[in-house]
C-alpha cells in the first residue's frame, strides 16, 4: 500500500461534497414534517385556519409531482452538458425556494413554493448518482454508493429534529423578545429558515470544488448522449426494453410509496397515539425519538444491504441487488404491520418494530441504484436515472402521503380529537404494509433477467473499447471492464 494518489484525494473530496449536500437535501424536505403540528393549527400557523391532513399532505404531493415531473429534464440535460453546473444551479434554486416559502402569507402560496423545492432538488438527485458511478471503478461502486445513501435516514431524521429545534428555539426567543403575533414570525417559519443559507455554500462547493469525471470513466469511454428531442424518447424506449430495469423501478415505487407515507404521517401518528393512551409525548420528544430511530435503523440497513448484495455477488451475480431489495420492502411491509399493531397496546414495544421497519426498508437504497447503473450504458444513465426517479414517484410518493390523509380524513371524519386521528391514522398507514409487499414480488421478478440485462452493457463497453484502441479485458484503475462480465472479479478487492 503507498501513499494516496492525487487522483484518489479529488475524488474522495468529490464524494464527500455529494454526500453533504444529499444530507442537506434531505434535512431540507422534512424540516417541514418536524412542525406538522404546529401547522395545522388555526391560531399558531398564522393562516387563521385549521389545515386538514389531506392539505398538510398536498405540500409533501406538490413537492413530489414537481420533483417527478423535472426529473426526466434534468436526466436528459444530465447525459449532455455539465452536470455539476446543473446541481449547482439546482442547490441554488431550492435554496431560494425554501426561504421565500417561509414567508408564505397563506397556504396555497406555501404549496407553490414547496411544490417549487422539487424542481431544484430534482436536478441534484438525478445527477449525482451517475457522477459516483463515474467516480468509483465496478469493485467500488456499491459501497460508495451506499455512503451516498446513508444520507437519506440521516437527513431525514435530523429534518425532524432541525423542524422540531428551530421552531422551540425562535417560540422560545420570540416570547422574550418580539411579539410572536405576527404572521410571519410564527415559530415554525423558522424551520424553513436554516437550511437555504447552508444550500448556498454547498453550491459553492459544487461549482468551486467539485470535481466533474468524464461520462463512461471508469468503463473505459468516452460518451456523451444524442442531443434531440428524438434522441431522448430513443433513451427512454432504450430504458423501457430493459426488463430488470423496469421491474427494479416498478418494485422501488412500492418501496417509495410506503416509505412516503410513513415519512409524513408516522411521527404524528406516533405523538397523537401517546396523547390517546395516556402516556403523551411532546412533538419535539416525538420528534427526536423517531429521528433517533430512523438515524440508527436507516445507516444500519443502508450499510448491510450493500455490503450483502456485495458479498452475495460472487455466488448469484448481479441478482443478488435484486434479492436484497425484494428481502428489504417484505420484512419492512411484515415490520410496518407489526410496529402499527402494537402500538396501541405497548409503544414501547412499537419503537423497537419501527426501528426494524425502517432498517428493513433502508437495506434496499444502494442495491437499487446499482441495478440502474449496472443495466445502462454509460451515456443513458442520467436519463435512466431521471425516468426511474419519475416511476418511482409518480406511482410512488407523489400520492401515498395524500392518499393516506385522505383516507385518514374520511375515517375520522369530522372528529378532532387526539382518538379519532389515532385510529384513523392507524387504519391509514396499514396500506403502506401491502404496497411494500407488492414490491418485494417485483424486484424477485428482477432476477430472471438482470444477468442477461447486465452482459448486454458489458458487450456494448467492450466494443468501444476495442474502436479506442484499449484492450477490452484492461483493468486498469481507470478502465476496467463492466461490473458484470466476471462476478468475482467484480466483487473481490
Amino acid at each position: 500500500m503507498g501513499l494516496i494518489s492525487a487522483e484518489n484525494v479529488v475524488t474522495y473530496v468529490s464524494m464527500v461534497i455529494l454526500f453533504i449536500i444529499n444530507l442537506l437535501n434531505y434535512i431540507d424536505r422534512y424540516t417541514i414534517v418536524g412542525v406538522l403540528p404546529e401547522l395545522k393549527n388555526g391560531t399558531q400557523n398564522g393562516f387563521h385556519e385549521y389545515l386538514s391532513d389531506t392539505k398538510v399532505a398536498f405540500l409533501q404531493t406538490g413537492f413530489i409531482i414537481s420533483y417527478m415531473c423535472f426529473s426526466p429534464v434534468f436526466g436528459y440535460l444530465g447525459d449532455r452538458f455539465s452536470r455539476k453546473h446543473i446541481m449547482g444551479v439546482g442547490v441554488i434554486l431550492w435554496s431560494s425556494f425554501t426561504a421565500a416559502s417561509s414567508f408564505a402569507p397563506n397556504y396555497w402560496a406555501l404549496l407553490v413554493m414547496r411544490s417549487m423545492v422539487g424542481v431544484g432538488e430534482a436536478s441534484y438527485v438525478t445527477v449525482a448518482p451517475t457522477i459516483i458511478a463515474d467516480l468509483f471503478s465496478a469493485r467500488m461502486r456499491v459501497r460508495a454508493l451506499s455512503i451516498y445513501y446513508i444520507a437519506i435516514p440521516v437527513g431525514t431524521a435530523m429534518g425532524y429534529g432541525v423542524g422540531s429545534g428551530a421552531a422551540t428555539i425562535a417560540n422560545e426567543t420570540l416570547s422574550k423578545n418580539y411579539t410572536a403575533t405576527h404572521d410571519l414570525m410564527k415559530p415554525w417559519r423558522f424551520a424553513l429558515r436554516v437550511t437555504p443559507v447552508l444550500g448556498i455554500l454547498c453550491a459553492l462547493l459544487i461549482l468551486c470544488i467539485l470535481r466533474e469525471p468524464a461520462r463512461g470513466q471508469k468503463e473505459g469511454v468516452s460518451v456523451r448522449g444524442k442531443s434531440g428531442v428524438r434522441a431522448y424518447f430513443e433513451d427512454i424506449i432504450y430504458c423501457v426494453k430493459i426488463p430488470s430495469y423496469m421491474l427494479s423501478a416498478l418494485g422501488f415505487a412500492m418501496g417509495t410509496f410506503s416509505i412516503g407515507a410513513l415519512a409524513q404521517w408516522a411521527s404524528l401518528f406516533i405523538y397523537k397515539t401517546s396523547r390517546d393512551i395516556g402516556h403523551p409525548y411532546s412533538n419535539t420528544l416525538t420528534n427526536l425519538l423517531f429521528g433517533v430511530v430512523t438515524v440508527v435503523g436507516g445507516l444500519g440497513g443502508t450499510v448491510v444491504g450493500s455490503e450483502t448484495s456485495k458479498r452475495l455477488h460472487s455466488k448469484v451475480g448481479p441478482a443478488s441487488d435484486c434479492f436484497v431489495c425484494a428481502t428489504s420492502l417484505l420484512l419492512g411491509g411484515v415490520f410496518t404491520y407489526l410496529a402499527l399493531t402494537t402500538s396501541r397496546h405497548i409503544l414501547e414495544l412499537s419503537w423497537v418494530l419501527m426501528f426494524f421497519a425502517v432498517f428493513s426498508l433502508c437495506l434496499c437504497w444502494a442495491p437499487v441504484t446499482v441495478i440502474v447503473l449496472n443495466t445502462v450504458i454509460p451515456e443513458r444513465r442520467s436519463t435512466a436515472a431521471g425516468f426511474q426517479v419519475f416511476l418511482s414517484h409518480i406511482l410512488g410518493d407523489s400520492f401515498s402521503p395524500l392518499l393516506v390523509g385522505a383516507v385518514s380524513d374520511t375515517i375520522r371524519g369530522d372528529h378532532k380529537t387526539d382518538h379519532a386521528e389515532s385510529l384513523s391514522l392507524l387504519k391509514a398507514l396499514y396500506i403502506t404494509c401491502f404496497a411494500a409487499v407488492i414490491g418485494s414480488g417485483l424486484f424477485l421478478m428482477a432476477t430472471f433477467y438482470i444477468r442477461e440485462d447486465c452482459h448486454k452493457v458489458d458487450i456494448y463497453a467492450n466494443k468501444h473499447r476495442s474502436k479506442l484502441g484499449r484492450d477490452p479485458t484492461s483493468s486498469e484503475s481507470d478502465t476496467e471492464p463492466l461490473v458484470n462480465s466476471d462476478y468475482n472479479a467484480a466483487v473481490n478487492e
